[in-house]
């Protein structure tokens, strides 16, 4: 049965926003409070100071500056393996070894959730402003390969699931209702780019338990509204390759203590879509 379905995907979607802290913890309201950011504690004290320092009529424009997110991805990737293992020879007098490289397209999605807050650069008028964005998240994605039948007849059905964490750095132009924070103004709109660093363990491949590291640059656009909650729809499209795996497997030759392997998984350029929601969009003066 595949690991990845429906009902755990918007169960781990669901458990992420539970444990996801609020990232209006970049803007300073206390590091010590960054150092815990998995305890729901911390939360509430957050939302206690948020509500104390509007109460004292502080400015609480920083907490209105982040927001989190559920999102998704169709992933394309491409498979790459060399091999060496032993098998029977032809006439069932010995042994010989079969050796070969193939390389095959794999396709799946990716769904996560994540969190992101920016900072103002400096105004470009009443109602934008340039921005610095720092965000994080994390993904579970489950990728589809065919059956590769290898030199000597074996055949081998690869099975790729993993986690990924993306950290991703952007300089954004951000116009209307997520920079005036007033519910009166209705819409909005940002587009930037940036970098995302990114980690990627494989879970269903011990062999090779250690995670790849790499970055891809990106570019993004997104679409705010205000509707009780200011409500954001975000395009992120990543452009170049990032490698998603590396390493050895198992190819289930029934030579295991003979089978060579090098593989390589690298996920191609592609589109990211994001529904996000401003924190404390429901507390924003009406005028």
């Amino acid at each position: 049965m595949p690991f990845f379905t429906l009902k755990k995907a918007c169960s781990c979607i669901v458990a992420l926003l539970i444990a996801l802290p609020s990232f209006a913890q970049y803007s300073g309201f206390g590091s010590s409070r960054y150092g815990s950011m998995n305890s729901m504690n911390d939360r509430w004290r957050l939302i206690e100071s948020y509500r104390r320092k509007k109460e004292n009529g502080d400015n609480v424009d920083g907490f209105y500056r982040s927001q989190g997110s559920v999102q998704f991805a169709p992933v394309t990737a491409i498979y790459r393996l060399e091999y060496t293992y032993q098998g029977t020879n032809s006439t069932g007098t010995g042994t010989t070894y079969f050796s070969g490289e193939t390389e095959s397209k794999v396709s799946g999605m990716a769904y996560g959730a994540g969190g992101e807050h920016y900072f103002p650069l400096g105004k470009t008028s009443d109602n934008s402003v340039m921005a610095l964005t720092i965000g994080a998240d994390l993904m579970l994605m489950s990728l589809k390969a065919n059956e590769i039948r290898l030199n000597g007849g074996h055949t081998f059905t690869p099975e790729l699931q993993y986690m990924q964490s993306n950290l991703p750095i952007g300089i954004v132009y951000k116009s209307g209702t997520d920079v005036v924070f007033r519910k009166s103004v209705k819409s909005g709109f940002s587009f930037g780019g940036g970098v995302s660093g990114n980690m990627t363990m494989a879970y269903n491949n011990f062999d090779n338990f250690f995670p790849a590291f790499g970055y891809r640059p990106y570019c993004m656009g997104e679409l705010a509204f205000f509707a009780g909650l200011c409500w954001k729809i975000r395009a992120t499209a990543y452009l170049s390759n990032t490698t998603l795996e590396r390493g050895g497997v198992s190819i289930g030759s029934g030579y295991d203590a003979q089978e060579e392997t090098n593989m390589s998984v690298k996920s191609r350029p592609g589109v990211m879509f994001s529904l996000c929601i401003g924190d404390f969009s429901w507390d924003w003066d009406e005028d």
